[in-house]
């Protein structure tokens, strides 16, 4: 069953929150824990943006233009809290926050332009979570509150309360904007076993700021369970989390415990599906000039029917069509999990290729990101099985399956593959104008790839 949670409504303004509170993929991995979200850490990502120039500007000139200088909002501080605050479905004029708590009250979410006010207050939606249905140990309420009538490409600070008393304060978020600014993107999959890679890939992660988080699922190692969940994907990425939104999309691990509940419990995302049995499993969303969908490519009556020439029913791929007939941005990104080309020791998924790939080819769709195997590729432009142009249509595909679980061998000489490597890492893309400038981070610092892709 589908949870869906309503948005939260303003209730009121004021001039300091604060102070009127106080008035077979069987690898499922193991590894060292991070710390507890529920302490409170310092932020230590202050300056990088994607581009390796270190200049915070997401342009690559070094001279510090085109991004806005950070908001002082004071020391990020969430201690007592089940869950830290994360951001999802960012948009323009709004922002959504969730997090959980053992205690259980009433919660608000407060933002302002300034951490001095004036603060506009949010109602919290809660969730009680009980032991017997999440297996924790304990049973937890999880809150999620829209902030609403925000401005475009505007940092805001935001605190929690609860029954007055704040809870979480110090945090910033940005909305999301409709010029032309460069978007930076962090992508990674196959990272959620918890291990000593895995978070030292997330330490080089925070060296940078993004505007996007990608996660293209095999966060929650071995069965995607709630308690795996805040082991090995909030309690590792606590420090990105509240500052950066995630958009994930559903590794096969996820959709082990009752076909991706936990998942659907625990984000937040567009609920757009043709068919409402499917809502959050796709969707997609704009950020500056770049469009982005998330496919679900595990619930495989979603795909199947195209490849056995059986149309009717199949409700993404008619959605997918209609959101790309609709998407008038420049650069368009897709994400799933599972990569219809890959020089992996695995075969790559003949049913997405069959099923997605003409339909991501027909609509000029420019890059496409998926995670399962463990390396990192990225191929030449292909488009109709075989290599191509980016002047003929072809596409860039990405495997990023190197986020922290055990590695497997790539085929260093695969007709598809540009570059391919057994190394973990991130990929940290940057787009602005007709171009598209990646990194791939391993969890050294070293630069495993570095490329730019054009557009026009």
């Amino acid at each position: 069953m589908v949870v869906v949670i309503c948005a939260a409504t303003l209730i009121s303004c004021s001039d300091n929150a604060a102070d009127e509170a106080s008035g077979s993929d069987s690898d499922s991995g193991s590894g060292s824990s991070s710390t507890d979200s529920t302490t409170s850490p310092s932020d230590t990502s202050t300056t990088g943006d994607g581009d390796g120039d270190g200049d915070g500007d997401g342009d690559g000139d070094g001279d510090g233009d085109g991004i806005p200088e950070r908001i002082d909002c004071g020391t990020p501080s969430y201690a007592g809290l089940r869950r830290a605050p994360y951001l999802q479905s960012v948009a323009p004029s709004s922002t959504r926050v969730a997090w959980a708590s053992e205690t259980g009250g009433v919660a608000t979410l407060h933002v302002a332009e300034s951490k001095d006010g004036p603060w506009m207050e949010f109602a919290a939606t809660p969730r009680v979570f009980e032991v017997d249905y999440t297996g924790e140990e304990v049973d937890y309420t999880a809150y999620d509150a829209t902030a609403d009538g925000l401005q475009p490409g505007t940092q805001y600070c935001y605190e929690i309360h609860e029954d007055g008393d704040p809870v979480a304060t110090g945090l910033w978020f940005e909305t999301a904007w409709t010029d032309d600014r460069a978007v930076r993107i962090v992508a990674l999959g196959d990272s959620g076993n918890a291990s000593a890679e895995q978070l030292a890939v997330r330490d080089r992660m925070l060296e940078r700021d993004f505007d996007v988080f990608l996660h293209l699922g095999d966060m929650a190692y071995g069965d995607g369970t709630f308690p795996e969940f805040k082991e090995r994907v909030f309690d590792v990425y606590t420090e990105l989390l509240h500052k950066t939104p995630t958009w994930p999309t559903m590794g096969n691990h996820e959709y082990k415990t009752d076909n991706g509940q936990p998942y659907l419990d625990l984000y937040y995302m567009p609920e757009v599906t043709l068919d409402p049995a499917h809502a959050e499993r796709y969707y997609s969303f704009d950020y500056g000039e770049v469009h982005f969908i998330s496919l679900e490519t595990n619930d495989l009556p979603l795909i199947t029917a195209v490849a056995l020439d059986q149309t009717s029913d199949i409700t993404m791929l008619d959605w997918l069509r209609e959101d790309l007939a609709q998407n008038d941005k420049p650069w368009t990104v897709a994400f799933f999990h599972h990569p219809p080309y890959t020089s992996s020791e695995r075969d790559p998924n003949f049913l997405v290729r069959d099923g997605l790939v003409p339909i991501l080819e027909e609509w000029g769709v420019d890059i496409v990101l998926a995670g399962h195997d463990h390396h990192y590729e990225r191929t030449v432009p292909l488009e109709g099985n075989g290599p191509s142009t980016k002047e003929e249509g072809g596409i860039y595909y990405f495997v990023v399956g190197n986020g922290g679980a055990g590695l497997r061998p790539a085929d260093g000489d695969w007709w598809t593959a540009e570059v391919n490597d057994e190394q973990h890492g991130y990929l940290s893309l940057r787009i602005e104008g007709c171009t598209a400038y990646g990194e791939v981070v391993t969890l050294d610092g070293e630069i495993l790839d570095s490329f730019e892709l054009p557009d026009c």
